[in-house]
């Protein structure tokens, strides 16, 4: 292998510029506008840009985005180089409202000189993106129904569940690792909707797992669940009390995978009594709920 003569000159310079920094980091007895001098007239003497790239800062606690913050004014004024900061405005700057007096916006303007604010993504786009990843997405089970599966997506408008491109992605790396972890064939609909439960709304998605009763037409006597739950009157209402967001498009989602809860008793006994393969595998049918759950960790 020929060695890249550009990418070796790089990296010599590289070791070079943290060899020099190391020793100018370890002088004990320099005070730090000493040190911070000589970092730059070091910076000055190279012929390439540092680029420092500090990505998702609106995902730290607070704490930690206000040192970030912090460091990044102490040391923005070094030759060459150049710091690039990705965050959400409005988190970022309630963060820092709390140490300059709700005046958070304002601290950040004296920080960053170029603001650079990414488009929205249109909700369409969101949509066309996220079938065009499902699509990509490896299935251990090859049997499975994949068109049907994409098909069922897009009729029950599933990617309105996502506000951003990182809850799309979030969503999909679970699902892509979770529904290779298991060894039952599930029907990858109801499993796509339980994940993004799970992932999103927790509350809601331990709600069925410990009311399965409420949501599957047979009581299985093997489950061990206790036969004197109670259910509510109005299950529509319960479900929409624990739902975080978009409380109207959560039970409908939820009412794709059990028809029970949206008074479709003719559905749902078709569904019973279709004994073929591909409708066992229902998250309905009271012998495949369980295999649902089998990421579940105790509680």
């Amino acid at each position: 292998m020929i060695a890249d003569p550009v990418a070796s000159v790089a990296m010599s310079r590289a070791s070079s510029i943290i060899n020099n920094f190391n020793k100018l980091l370890s002088a004990e007895k320099k005070g730090l506008d000493e040190i911070k001098n000589e970092i730059n007239t070091a910076l000055l003497n190279i012929d390439i840009k540092i680029i420092v790239v500090i990505d998702d800062l609106d995902r730290l606690a607070d704490t930690d985005i206000q040192e970030i913050f912090q460091l990044v004014r102490s040391i923005a004024d070094f030759k060459n180089t150049i710091y690039i900061l990705s965050y959400d405005e409005e988190i970022v700057s309630k963060a820092l409202d709390k140490i300059q007096k709700d005046k958070g916006g304002k601290y950040i303007e004296k920080i960053v000189q170029v603001l650079i604010k990414l488009p929205k993504v249109s909700q369409e786009n969101l949509k066309d993106i996220f079938i065009k990843k499902l699509k990509t997405i490896h299935i251990k089970h090859e049997a499975l129904d994949k068109d049907e599966f994409i098909k069922k997506i897009k009729e029950n408008n599933f990617a309105d569940a996502f506000k951003s491109i990182r809850d799309m992605e979030r969503f999909l790396n679970a699902f892509k690792i979770e529904v290779n972890a298991i060894n039952q064939e599930l029907y990858l609909y109801d499993f796509a909707v339980i994940t993004l439960l799970k992932i999103f709304e927790p509350r809601l998605y331990d709600y069925i797992y410990d009311n399965r009763m409420l949501f599957i037409e047979q009581y299985n006597p093997y489950d061990h669940i206790s036969s004197e739950i109670k259910i509510p009157e109005n299950i529509e209402q319960e479900i929409k009390k624990i739902t975080k967001s978009n409380k109207d498009f959560a039970f409908n989602l939820i009412g794709s995978i059990f028809p029970k809860i949206n008074n479709q008793p003719q559905d749902y006994s078709q569904l019973i009594q279709n004994n073929t393969d591909n409708q066992k595998k229902r998250i309905t049918y009271p012998s495949s709920f369980k295999y649902y759950f089998l990421l579940n960790f105790p509680k």
